[in-house]
């Protein structure tokens, strides 16, 4: 046997081999494996195994493996076992695991009213990908923005799968009427975008934090002084899926994540 050196974007270091010689039941194994194991979880085993520090430059590219380490067997025959055993280790974290990583926890049930005055609650998103994002009228620095780029979603987003809901941080002021005014001010349209409010400001304070796990309340004296508008608020952009679920947060300020946000609302719809 011989010694080389192996890289990988990660780690460099000295692994001995025999040269590559599958046995028959082996090749069939992996090919049976590349046909049925879809690609997520490919990616998934590679991710696992540089977090592992397991990976020595070969792995899992395109679709085909390629080697790590081999295990000499009696007959002179190679077959992967390390990498058997570690990829089946990543297909497990991946099934356990591919709930954490792709949702950020379910919104709670709510029961508020919309620009026309209609109770607006879970209920009514039930089955639908949707766009949340939280604003008030008396607004005057961020919240035009944010208005104006949901306004940008409803145009690109015809699906009737995809829904838009504006979250009013001020609802003691922005009353059904007021957010009437505002809708048609914006061009809103009815059945697309939601404009929701409550009867108090802690409430929905509440909401925000608990349900999307966001900041939201009243402005202090010293931000009041330093130019802050009378109520504090995340700027961010939620995407919720067909089951109530959050599945990304995207920063407004950042016009490729805008980009990323429409293309994975299409992706769920």
């Amino acid at each position: 046997m011989k010694s080389t050196f192996i890289s990988s974007p990660l780690v460099r270091q000295k692994v001995r081999h025999r040269p590559w010689r599958d046995s028959s039941d082996c090749a069939s194994l992996w090919r049976t494996l590349a046909q049925s194991v879809r690609k997520r979880f490919v990616d998934e085993s590679r991710r696992v195994l540089w977090r592992m520090g397991e990976d020595k430059g070969g792995g899992i590219i395109s679709g085909k493996f390629t080697p790590i380490l081999t295990f000499p067997h009696k007959g002179g025959r190679n077959c992967h076992f390390i990498w058997f055993v570690f990829f089946f280790i990543a297909i497990f974290h991946s099934f356990v695991h591919a709930e954490v990583n792709s949702s950020y926890g379910t919104v709670p049930e709510f029961s508020f009213i919309d620009q026309n005055g209609t109770p607006f609650s879970n209920s009514d998103l039930k089955g639908k990908v949707w766009i949340s994002n939280f604003i008030f009228t008396r607004c005057q620095a961020l919240c035009p923005l944010l208005t104006g780029q949901m306004a940008v979603f409803q145009g690109k987003l015809n699906s009737d799968d995809i829904k838009l809901v504006s979250f009013s941080v001020d609802p003691e002021h922005d009353t059904p009427n007021v957010l009437s005014k505002y809708a048609a001010s914006h061009k809103v349209m009815p059945g697309k975008w939601f404009l929701v409010t409550t009867d108090q400001n802690e409430k929905m304070w509440d909401f925000v934090s608990k349900g999307f796990m966001l900041g939201a309340g009243e402005a202090t004296a010293d931000d009041l002084a330093k130019g802050a508008e009378p109520v504090m608020h995340s700027s961010r952009f939620v995407l919720v899926d067909r089951e109530g679920k959050i599945r990304g947060y995207y920063d407004s300020q950042e016009p490729e994540k805008m980009e990323k946000l429409v293309k994975d609302a299409m992706a769920l719809s």
